[in-house]
């Protein structure tokens, strides 16, 4: 699918003010002439996505806090096409259904719609920055640090754990976030011995995952396998006279 010029945009802005009725709307035949004026061959569904990005009354900013607790009242009884006619201002469907998300994400943290509203652009304090070093050097997990900090997105926190944990950090460490110690080798190695599950193995280590106790266990050379087949030599030796 080529991509819209300008001349196209030009082009499809004066289809749709001759088409248009007087609140704005477009009715579905009409927008069949509206393809025809296009050149390129565009069809109506790309018409009318591509309206959707230049339509100048579409409000594109920052979502706010009534927007916000509007969706939050709405948005298990309504369709996001029905949010988005309640809106005060112009709003498309993709924009209110995306929003959804984001606010269904946050609601599983347990926080309230007043935390929703994006912060672009603030800067991140020493206090913020020494905060996340702390949890970071106690092993606290990623769930709880974005809780930490509610005022911000999931995505500008993940980013700025990345930054704080690999960028300002010599190459060769880098990957060594939370290294694995002794104590931790022994006692991966004494539960994989004794055939306790993964899932209790997780347990007694919650700064780990599922892959990297994984990884770990094949770096050591341990498995389950390899430790039921020492078992079974170690009761057939047991067991000769």
């Amino acid at each position: 699918m080529s991509r819209w010029s300008d001349e196209q945009d030009d082009e499809l802005r004066a289809a749709h003010e001759l088409q248009s009725n007087p609140d704005g709307t477009v009715s579905t035949r009409r927008w069949k002439y509206i393809a025809e004026c296009i050149s390129g061959g565009k069809n109506v569904d790309m018409c009318k996505a591509r309206w959707s990005w230049i339509d100048p009354t579409v409000d594109r900013s920052v979502f706010t806090k009534e927007d916000d607790a509007l969706i939050w009242a709405k948005m298990k009884t309504h369709t996001p096409t029905e949010i988005a006619s309640m809106m005060r201002t112009k709003r498309t469907n993709a924009q209110v259904y995306n929003r959804t998300k984001t606010i269904k994400c946050y609601s599983r943290l347990d926080l309230v719609p007043a935390h929703f509203i994006q912060t672009r652009g603030r800067k991140w304090s020493t206090a913020d920055n020494a905060a996340i070093e702390t949890m970071l050097s106690n092993h606290v997990p990623i769930n709880k640090i974005l809780v930490s900090f509610p005022d911000r997105s999931q995505s500008a926190v993940k980013r700025r754990i990345h930054r704080r944990t690999y960028v300002n950090k010599p190459k060769h460490l880098r990957r060594a976030v939370h290294p694995w110690s002794a104590a931790e080798d022994a006692m991966l190695t004494e539960m994989v011995a004794a055939f306790v599950p993964l899932n209790q193995v997780l347990e007694a280590m919650p700064i780990r995952t599922r892959s990297a106790l994984r990884v770990r266990m094949s770096k050591l050379g341990i498995t389950y396998r390899q430790a039921k087949a020492a078992r079974m030599r170690k009761s057939r030796r047991a067991g000769r006279p």
